[in-house]
């Protein structure tokens, strides 16, 4: 075998000699029949990540045979000797004695039938009970299958094997078990209870709530468990049919890690847009209004800085883009491999997703059809070939960076490592294309991501979402590099207007955070903050219209000083307190926000009372600026507060809870749930509450 070559339609024959360990893969080694001895690195297999020897001992147990398909042979550490290098669970099968492959084989040193390979049925029994008490799945799943084979006569090695699968969320094969335990045997509560556990994880939720109710009715030890699921089966058939979700609820339950709701489609189609880099996009069935759910999606895989237990990678290189990527994506893109090897219904889908240039375009249908099937299946055996390097381009340009919702004065601080960012690979949201000032707007619960329409749109019309944030269109644009597009959405074409040195003068000048913006300006005074203001105006074309994003955040450093200076004067009737309020009326309107009621005094228009004060014909609304609308609105509505103005005030806080409707839905439940300590630290809680 020569050195850095893959022998394609060729198999490497080997036996497994050593017990294995694990570095950055699992090491093998192993002896050909002829005698030699070499080092196997597997990369991306199943249940190996972060696994202890014991493992690992389970999963390529000593004495095992293996034919690795088309190995890749490198140098290793010492350039006298090579090794062979896997990084497809496909790649390796376990050969049986009694296979084909095997015959006249004959093996240069004698074969020993001892050693793990060769446990007996009750062995490998106890084995998996270890396994599973440790939270080690796949490896109990393994073991199980063994004893299974060895002696078919005892069904609950088939149980406590679908019960692995299902506990190492291996769903479609823990439900294909606990369908042959109901043929193979008379049937028993337990049995049932795993296959309605396994349809509710992969969303059959009324197939499971059917079972469910049998349960109830026959076991009084899992009745009151079983009754749980059906009522939560109950509330994802709402969720998933009709879009309804307890949002109030939802967003408590997401605080905390492995939450759960149901996915929905709602008014969109996936259709083919030839001139889409993908060749696909998105668009709405029929007319949806602004705040309109369209989708709810779980990921396929995902990873949060605060939930690993353990990383795989304390730094990351993504090999595709050259650069370097946050560990949690690396960890993710790591699970993807395993993930689809152990649940094939998932590789069409994952496959029909954009893969990058070096790949055929993808299907322009999508969803494929997808057969789950009802076999049981073997860990050890891949029933589809498993392309790692595909799946880690398709994890390169379609992974998300989830950003969940929090209360909005406490943010998750695991959040905060711009080099540590959470990472999430989703499905349809995959096949919106992207638009800087997108019509829709994506957020996650947690790890599920919700989109709603940002505006009202007719039958027909693309749905986009923003996938980077940035100051100007060559800020996106160098973070869009990787997906080979410039975007031609209408804020960029504004920034390109304007010329990249003036984006790059408005970066100098206005390019802080909020934070950063403000506390120079509480030092330097008014006349700074205007004369900032008007430089930052002037890198403006003059014919661009009121959208400034940059001079949003300056206008809204000077209103911070007006109120500053009202608060100091201590009267209600302070100029400096309308001085503050129509600056960040202007600030509101420099983010594509038109105020059709600018007054802030005098009496209130009796039509105004019960409607928010904002021209909705030309509403702009950018995806990115969510919380700013918000801080901006309730702002102007705590200024007319301490005004002793309260139909104002009243008005400006509906505007807010509108605003907030129209991003992230829920109603008032879910707006105070996320407001309550930013209202009560702007001395408006109480007034919601008693209206004064």
């Amino acid at each position: 075998m020569n050195v850095r070559k893959t022998h394609l339609r060729r198999y490497l024959l080997c036996a497994i000699v050593v017990p294995p360990a694990r570095v950055v893969a699992t090491t093998l080694c192993v002896e050909d029949p002829e005698g030699s001895t070499f080092q196997v690195s597997v990369f991306n297999y199943p249940g190996t990540a972060l696994a202890p020897g014991k493992v690992l001992d389970t999963i390529f147990p000593n004495g095992s045979i293996l034919a690795i398909r088309e190995p890749t042979v490198i140098a290793g550490p010492d350039p006298r000797e090579a090794l062979v290098r896997v990084d497809s669970p496909s790649d390796i099968i376990f050969v049986r004695p009694t296979d084909e492959i095997l015959r006249g084989v004959k093996w240069k040193y004698v074969m020993h039938a001892s050693g793990p390979a060769f446990r007996p049925a009750a062995k490998w029994r106890e084995v998996a009970e270890l396994h599973y008490k440790e939270r080690y799945y796949y490896a109990a799943a393994v073991a199980h299958t063994h004893a299974w084979e060895l002696d078919s006569s005892r069904a609950q090695s088939l149980f406590l094997r679908g019960m692995a699968y299902f506990r190492g969320g291996y769903y479609s094969a823990a439900l294909a078990d606990a369908k042959a335990l109901l043929e193979l045997r008379a049937e028993q509560d337990t049995d049932l209870y795993l296959l309605g556990q396994c349809q509710y994880a992969l969303g059959d939720y009324e197939a499971a709530r059917s079972v469910f109710e049998r349960v109830i009715t026959r076991d009084a030890a899992i009745r009151s468990s079983a009754s749980g699921y059906a009522k939560l089966c109950e509330r994802r058939i709402e969720e998933s049919r009709f879009g309804v979700y307890p949002w109030g609820i939802t967003f408590k339950e997401s605080l905390a890690p492995n939450f759960d709701i149901a996915e929905y489609v709602g008014p969109m189609k996936v259709i083919s847009m030839p001139h889409r880099g993908g060749g696909r996009g998105v668009v709405t069935t029929r007319a949806v209004k602004a705040g309109e759910l369209i989708l709810v999606a779980k990921p396929v895989v995902y990873a949060f800085p605060s939930e690993r237990e353990g990383h795989r990678y304390s730094h990351g290189l993504n090999f595709i883009t050259k650069s370097p990527e946050s560990p949690c994506a690396s960890d993710a893109m790591w699970e993807l491999v395993g993930k689809a090897a152990c649940h094939p219904e998932l590789v069409p889908l994952l496959n029909g997703l954009y893969a990058g240039p070096s790949y055929p375009p993808p299907p322009l249908e999508y969803p494929p059809s997808v057969s789950g099937g009802t076999k049981t299946r073997h860990p050890r055996i891949h029933e589809v070939d498993i392309d790692p390097e595909k799946l880690q381009n398709i994890y390169t340009y379609n992974a998300f960076i989830p950003r969940p919702i929090s209360p909005m004065d406490s943010p998750d601080p695991s959040l905060d490592d711009p080099n540590n960012l959470p990472s999430a690979l989703y499905l349809l949201p995959s096949l919106f294309n992207h638009a800087c000032a997108g019509t829709a707007s994506w957020q996650t619960f947690r790890h599920i991501m919700v989109i709603r329409a940002l505006k009202n749109l007719d039958e027909g019309e693309e749905l986009t979402l923003a996938y980077v944030t940035g100051r100007t269109a060559w800020d996106r644009q160098a973070a869009l590099r990787n997906y080979g597009f410039e975007c031609d959405c209408f804020l960029c074409m504004m920034d390109r207007k304007d010329g990249m040195r003036g984006c790059a003068i408005r970066n100098d000048l206005g390019g802080r955070g909020m934070l950063e913006a403000i506390l120079p300006a509480l030092r330097t005074g008014v006349a700074a903050a205007r004369k900032r203001l008007c430089e930052i105006e002037g890198t403006y074309d003059p014919t661009r219209g009121l959208i400034r994003p940059a001079s949003s955040i300056a206008r809204q450093e000077l209103a911070l000083l007006y109120a500053t200076q009202a608060e100091k004067d201590r009267l209600p009737d302070s100029i400096y307190w309308i001085q503050s309020i129509r600056i960040k009326m202007e600030a509101l309107e420099a983010l594509g926000m038109a105020v059709l009621d600018k007054s802030v005094s005098g009496p209130v228009k009796p039509e105004l009372l019960d409607m928010v004060p904002l021209d909705l014909l030309s509403l702009k609304l950018l995806s990115a600026e969510r919380d700013r609308y918000i801080e901006l609105i309730l702002s102007i509505a705590s200024n007319f507060h301490s005004m002793g103005d309260f139909y104002r005030t009243t008005i400006w806080i509906r505007t807010s809870s509108w605003v907030h409707e129209i991003y992230t839905g829920g109603g008032t439940e879910l707006y105070k749930l996320r407001h309550h300590e930013h209202l009560k630290k702007l001395n408006l809680y109480n007034f919601i509450v008693t209206g004064t």
